[in-house]
């Protein structure tokens, strides 16, 4: 017998470690939507499962290892992605509750233990009952992997800003409802533990209910997580939705702003083309009476107030006028050679103020990514081609792109264009409000980016 129960306690421990192992993929697999270097967050999991199965094997006993597990996994986090440690440490606390939540298959155990493995009939066929056991422990560690699969897809279904960092203030805010959860996991633990110690009896073998209220408290739980969650995400997309708004409120003011300034240029054109006649009817008089001197001051004079008019670029629209002619001028202030070949009307089927997003924020980017470039230029462009309207900027580019794995849209390295690709959502935002898409490509120390704009009048 007592070979027996060495076996038993063998396959129960092996059981253990094993479980150990696949629970620390789990948790690499829950957290690598959240990490930077996702690609290599798999490294976690052999330091944090050996540590685990050291202290699980310890011939003294641990008295919190799933603390020393959080504290371990945590760390192993941030050596590997310093970014987001508030994010992290949420991470941790919500990954070791749903471990101690995918305990909850202990019903499937104990319900197999109760009918099956400790009967009068399986105690008298000892080795028969040990390969049912053996059976029971692989079931149960198979389902209890299960349910922690399940809720981890769970809450990345739930959890939608994965790379949005957590202030502190949301962390406390968090963190409060989950120690309350903790504070409930402690109870139930202690007091198992002391009935055990006091009488030398399970709890839950004196007192049925002792299970269905730890599993009713699991279930609870569970919910509370899950609210908490989506409540968060919910003042994430508030945050977001808000954050829109008053990019969406400057975009607004940028265009009344240029229809100002393109009221203010018609107006001083037309004023000016009245006037025509009578600089005609000067210049003339000057001619004929030979002043020399004064019709040279004159033009000079009637050429300046022309020069304003002259360098506006004629894109077809009054508004794209403005905004072209006003990019063109900070460009030039910055030494950035700039050409624009861009031409649109209203009959190509897409509103103005669509059209003033995507060139606002394409040309903010070209001139501060190639502002300090060597040779700068700014190429921007229109055409159509089988009812898609495409507009394409070039520029000057030598920094480093790196892609965000979740919007799959430009980041970059370079410190001096650190500002480089911000505005690209709302771009793509109004391509899709079109049908359409943009594209990326940087070679050659050249960034270009193409939106097009599906219209049936294109």
């Amino acid at each position: 017998m007592d070979e027996l129960r060495f076996y038993w306690d063998v396959v129960y421990d092996l059981c253990a470690v094993i479980g150990i192992a696949i629970e620390g993929l789990m948790f690499c697999r829950f957290v690598k939507p959240f990490m930077k270097e996702n690609r290599y967050v798999y490294r976690i999991w052999f330091p944090y499962f050996a540590v685990m199965a050291v202290l699980y094997l310890l011939p003294i006993s641990v008295r919190y290892p799933y603390v020393a597990g959080m504290m371990i996994f945590f760390a192993l986090m941030y050596l590997l992605d310093r970014r987001n440690a508030q994010q992290k440490l949420f991470l941790v606390f919500t990954i070791f509750l749903l471990q101690w939540i995918a305990t909850i298959a202990l019903v499937f155990r104990n319900f197999l233990f109760d009918t099956i493995i400790i009967t009068t009939y399986m105690t008298q066929r000892v080795w028969f009952q040990f390969g049912v056991y053996i059976i029971a422990e692989c079931l149960y560690y198979f389902l209890r992997i299960l349910i922690l699969y399940g809720l981890i897809c769970i809450i990345h279904r739930i959890y939608i800003y994965k790379k949005e960092n957590i202030s502190v203030k949301e962390l406390i805010w968090l963190l409060i409802p989950y120690g309350s959860i903790f504070v409930g996991k402690i109870v139930f633990s202690f007091f198992s533990n002391v009935y055990e110690q006091d009488l030398g009896k399970y709890v839950w073998r004196m007192h049925g209910e002792y299970h269905s209220l730890l599993y009713l408290y699991q279930l609870i739980a569970l919910l509370v997580m899950l609210v908490v969650i989506a409540v968060y995400q919910s003042m994430k997309a508030s945050q977001q939705k808000e954050k829109e708004t008053i990019v969406l409120e400057e975009q607004i003011e940028n265009i009344k702003r240029h229809i100002g300034e393109v009221e203010k240029l018609y107006q001083d054109i037309r004023s000016l083309k009245h006037d025509m006649g009578n600089h005609v009817m000067v210049l003339e008089s000057l001619f004929m009476k030979n002043e020399r001197q004064e019709l040279e001051r004159y033009l000079l004079r009637l050429k300046e107030n022309l020069k304003e008019t002259a360098a506006v670029i004629r894109s077809g629209n009054p508004v794209t006028d403005v905004i072209l002619t006003e990019k063109q001028r900070l460009a030039t202030e910055k030494g950035i050679s700039f050409l624009c070949e861009f031409y649109y009307t209203d009959s190509v089927g897409i509103d103005v103020f669509d059209v003033s997003i995507i060139l606002n924020n394409a040309l903010e980017n070209a001139v501060s990514a190639s502002e300090n470039c060597e040779n700068p230029y700014i190429h921007i462009l229109s055409y159509n081609r089988n009812h898609v309207f495409i507009i394409e900027i070039k520029n000057r580019f030598t920094g480093k792109l790196v892609w965000n794995e979740d919007s799959m849209l430009p980041e970059t390295s370079k410190e001096d264009a650190k500002n480089h690709g911000y505005g690209i959502g709302s771009i793509r935002k109004v391509a899709r409000k079109y049908h359409g898409d943009i594209e990326i490509a940087h070679e050659n120390g050249e960034f270009r980016l193409s939106v097009l704009l599906m219209t049936e009048n294109a």
